[in-house]
């Protein structure tokens, strides 16, 4: 099951990346929209042939003769490969603050088991941390989604 999941998560990220592309990744000498999905597509692709590539190794170490070593099946991992796919799909359509704060939130309150008011801090503090270096210091264009 863990590998099919990881298939998937691969098609997505691949699917994704192609979409991001399809957004202008950069375009007169500055970053275009999809520069930032493109990345997070590019991570979520690349975790997942990682994640391939390991259970082809624990294979190949088992019936070698070596220790069975466990594959990666915590809450942890799905936690983030979720908020990844939701962060990449939600993007382009609910814009940068909504699906930051619907994916990382995501994260950290099931992932990592942060306190929704540390999560809140957290996220408060990172969301407007990376607005202000991805907007105004690079002038990146962030979808600004239903709201505005």
């Amino acid at each position: 099951m863990t590998l099919l999941v990881t298939a998937l998560l691969l098609g997505v990220g691949v699917y994704a990346a192609i979409a991001a592309t399809r957004l202008g990744v950069w375009s007169l000498g500055e970053p275009g929209a999809g520069l930032f999905p493109l990345l997070f597509a590019g991570m979520l692709a690349g975790l997942s042939v990682l994640h391939l590539l390991r259970h082809l190794k624990d294979r190949i170490w088992s019936v070698a003769g070596g220790a069975d070593a466990p594959i990666l099946r915590s809450r942890r991992f799905a936690a983030y490969a979720g908020a990844l796919t939701l962060y990449v799909a939600t993007f382009g359509v609910l814009g940068f603050l909504i699906s930051s704060i619907l994916a990382f939130g995501l994260l950290m309150l099931v992932g990592e088991r942060v306190t929704p008011v540390r999560a809140a801090a957290v996220l408060a503090g990172a969301l407007a941390t990376s607005y202000i270096v991805l907007q105004w210091l690079l002038g990146v264009p962030l979808p600004a989604g239903p709201f505005g």
